[in-house]
């Protein structure tokens, strides 16, 4: 590679990247689900990504599984888990808000890594950062304006999403040291599509297809081909060379990001509620940073 074009490669970029994408990405779901129901959404997004994989597959010939066939579908499961289950909440709440509760899983992150990955281990620091972030997340829960019986569902729904969101970053280590980034996303994709399809089947959704094309194509390009492909591509390529529990403390990052995107536009009220659940939650990052023990697999 052009020296030039090693700038992309680095572990700055991609961050930056990753940061720039993922931390408008709930956005941008948002407003998709605004078009077509979140399974529908899901659906389209993978199979685009799936498809893409596939192609890349065929061409180059010399891509075969590592023969870890579990570990691939435990992170291919746990992530559409996930998807369905924030498109379900993403209807109530603004973009920062399904961010922030999803800072809770890098909570799980430094919970399971020590069981499933080598050389990790627990620290006080890190059972700190956690008592923090629990309370932080609690006061900026009990900032939202509205407290019905649906914003209390998605703000659930979300924090499941974080569990499964979790394991999720510790198989995707898993897997990024043995397996074609390709590979991986071709079974993330599939499975995504599969069971965003059962739950179509079982809500009696259509596959909106006027709608696709006349209204939410561009949401689900940009999430499909950006979101998913090339984040994920540089996803996999970062957590090769850093912890995933390092990795994980700059979701802290994106929160910031979908932060401020909301208040721009006019969407989130900015409280003295709000600025002390964010102002604990990002100190018990830090502290659960620090308690972050470096890993390998």
């Amino acid at each position: 590679m052009p020296k030039r074009l090693k700038i992309f490669q680095t572990p700055f970029f991609l961050l930056v990247f990753l940061t720039t994408i993922w931390g408008t990405q709930y956005h941008v779901i948002k407003f998709s689900i605004t078009q077509i129901p979140g399974p529908v959404s899901v659906f389209y997004r993978f199979l685009l990504v799936f498809i893409i994989c596939q192609v890349i597959l065929f061409l180059k010939h010399k891509e075969s599984p590592s023969g870890n066939f579990w570990n691939r579908l435990v992170l291919a499961s746990s992530r559409a888990i996930a998807f369905l289950l924030v498109y379900q909440a993403q209807k109530l709440l603004l973009g920062s808000q399904t961010m922030t509760l999803l800072l809770l899983h890098p909570i799980i992150v430094f919970l399971l890594a020590p069981i499933l990955l080598k050389n990790e281990h627990y620290s006080l620091k890190g059972f700190w950062g956690i008592l923090l972030g629990l309370t932080g997340a609690w006061i900026f829960v009990a900032s939202f304006p509205e407290s019905t019986s649906s914003i209390t569902n998605a703000v659930f729904l979300t924090l499941l999403a974080a569990v499964f969101l979790g394991i999720t970053k510790i198989y995707s280590k898993r897997a990024a040291l043995k397996d074609s980034p390709y590979l991986i996303l071709r079974d993330l994709s599939f499975v995504s599509c599969v069971t965003s399809y059962l739950v179509m089947h079982w809500k009696n959704y259509g596959f909106a297809v006027d709608t696709l094309l006349s209204e939410a194509w561009p949401a689900i390009v940009f999430l499909g081909l950006f979101c998913s492909f090339f984040a994920n591509l540089a996803f996999f390529n970062l957590i090769k060379r850093i912890s995933i529990t390092k990795y994980s403390y700059m979701a802290f990052v994106y929160v910031a990001v979908a932060f401020l995107i909301d208040v721009g536009l006019g969407n989130q009220m900015i409280t003295t509620s709000t600025l002390l659940g964010l102002f604990i939650l990002f100190g018990g990052g830090i502290l659960l940073k620090k308690g972050m023990k470096k890993q390998t697999v």
